[in-house]
């Protein structure tokens, strides 16, 4: 894609930034709190933190149940 050079905007280009007499300038805090993601769906992660916990209850109830007596394994020796 070729550029074109444009005069379109030559008569604002060089002007000053405006500063307005009416509103306080705001700082770079609140100017990116404005850009922040918003919450789409009000309540979608309440809703995730209270099914992720009845899930973590869930299986802490389960390990609880589950005891570990002993481990029997192979080390490749039969002569035991």
């Amino acid at each position: 894609m070729k550029l074109k050079k444009t005069k379109k905007y030559d008569d604002i280009i060089n002007l000053e930034h405006h500063v307005s007499k009416k509103h306080p300038h705001m700082d770079i805090k609140n100017r990116a709190a404005q850009f922040a993601p918003f919450a789409a769906l009000t309540g979608h992660e309440e809703a995730i933190d209270d099914k992720t916990k009845s899930h973590l209850d869930e299986l802490e109830k389960l390990e609880q149940g589950i005891r570990l007596e002993g481990v029997d394994y192979y080390d490749g020796d039969f002569d035991d």
